[in-house]
This record gives C-alpha cells, structure tokens and sequence, in this order.
C-alpha cells in the first residue's frame, strides 16, 4: 500500500504539513525513501531564509520528516506472535536517506559553511550538494544509534 504526499521538502512548513498528512493516513510506517533535493548553480532561499539545497536534501527532506514520523515508523517495529496454528513475524520499519558519491568530496564543514549562512563564503553549488550529501550519512548513523529498532 503506496500512499504519496506532495510537498517542497525545503520548505519546513510543507513538510510538517505533509507529515501530518500521513499521519492521517497511516498508523504505522515500514518505509520513508527520504530521496528528494536540487543541486543548484546559484544560491537560493526558501520562503523561510534557509539555503533550498541543503534544506531539501538534509534538514527537510531527511531529518524534519523522519523525525515527524518516528511514531509510525516505532509502529510498525518488529514483533512476532506464535499459536499452534501459525506463526508470523514483521520486518523492521527502515528509513532510507539517498545520499551519493559526491559526499566523497569533502568532509562536513562547519555549520555556517555547510548552509551558506557564513557572510564571506562564495557559494557552490556542488559543493552544497555534497555537504548535504555528507550531512545525510552522518544522520543515518546517528539514528541507527538513536533508533536501532528502525
């Protein structure tokens, strides 16, 4: 059962807004594919001042949303029930962030770099691309920690 919900990840209120959505629709969660974000040549600001690269890869579209969802995604945990008739066993819930190989290019700055909010930083966007790339796999192993059961 595939339910979408439309949302610009960058912009946070969208987000919630879409969390709430799901949250409405399903009690529980076995998969997020967080998978959305741009790779801009120019700087550009969400609507709420934030840079839309590394809002839409990182903050938005990874953390916020995984964060908002957490209860479901707990829902859907592992348990397993026996009788003398059958038995079943649920897999875990996952969270899947699509990161990629430019997050090879560099280590993660500091914060005012890594979101351009740094007044004498020259943007670039690969380089944006690859912060939020890089920002992406630390989160999923600081979750892992936070959250083994998903």
């Amino acid at each position: 059962n595939v339910k979408i919900v439309l949302a610009d990840v960058s912009e946070y209120s969208q987000v919630k807004a879409a969390a709430k959505t799901l949250q409405t629709l399903e009690p529980k969660i076995d998969c997020l594919i967080c998978n959305a974000g741009a790779l801009l040549s120019e700087k550009r600001l969400t609507s709420e001042g934030n840079e839309s690269t590394i809002a839409s890869h990182l903050i938005g579209g990874s953390y916020l949303l995984s964060q908002l969802l957490l209860p479901q995604l707990k829902a859907s945990a592992p348990s397993t029930s026996s009788s003398s008739s059958s038995s079943t066993t649920t897999a875990p819930s996952r969270v899947i962030f699509t990161t990629s190989g430019d997050m090879y290019l560099t280590p993660l700055p500091s914060w005012e770099i890594a979101t351009s909010i740094a007044p004498d930083h020259t943007y670039d966007g690969v380089m944006a691309y690859s912060y939020a790339k890089r920002g992406q796999v630390i989160l999923a192993e600081e979750c892992a920690k936070l959250h083994p059961e998903i």
